[in-house]
């Protein structure tokens, strides 16, 4: 059994009910794997289909500084319409201020250059991500122009509260 394999087999043990929250011995298990193999692993996780899965994945590439890593799985829980409030919650609450910011234009930059290769029922919460989610005040409606001018707003913004520091 790979490391992928055992993660996948314990975490859907502790998620079998649809009230489970944290899949404790998971991420344990993630946590304790080498940092190469754990990357590895956790890369696969979040490419899950099963969000919760995912959302392991994400969790600990992010622990990890991996951000850029979790950028396309966070993207694909956008445009399959996901909620990434959760996210954004535990990055707000983190000792980073500028992540939530700069974790919204990564996604955003992702989303906005694989535009035109969704298909409508993605492009819509696509679209809606991109003018509505994250910070600096929602676009009337989507327009890439609009949307590039935004996030370089949420950038610089990010940019001023990573000095802060």
């Amino acid at each position: 059994m790979t490391e992928q394999d055992r993660l996948r087999a314990i975490a859907r043990e502790e998620l079998t009910s649809p009230d489970a929250q944290d899949a404790p011995r998971a991420r344990a298990y993630l946590e304790g794997l080498s940092p190469d193999t754990r990357r590895r692993v956790a890369l696969a996780a979040a490419a899950e289909s099963d969000a919760r899965l995912a959302a392991l994945g994400i969790d600990r590439l992010m622990m990890d500084g991996f951000e850029d890593d979790a950028v396309p799985a966070l993207a694909r829980r956008v445009a399959a319409g996901d909620d990434l409030t959760a996210f954004g919650y535990v990055w707000a609450h983190g000792d980073d201020a500028s992540r939530p910011l700069r974790m919204y234009v990564k996604i955003g930059r992702h989303l906005l250059e694989r535009l035109e290769g969704y298909p409508p029922a993605e492009r819509v919460p696509v679209e809606r991500f991109l003018i509505d989610g994250g910070f600096a005040g929602p676009l009337p409606a989507f327009s890439r122009p609009a949307v590039e001018a935004r996030l370089a707003r949420i950038e610089a913004l990010a940019e001023r509260r990573r000095l802060e520091r």
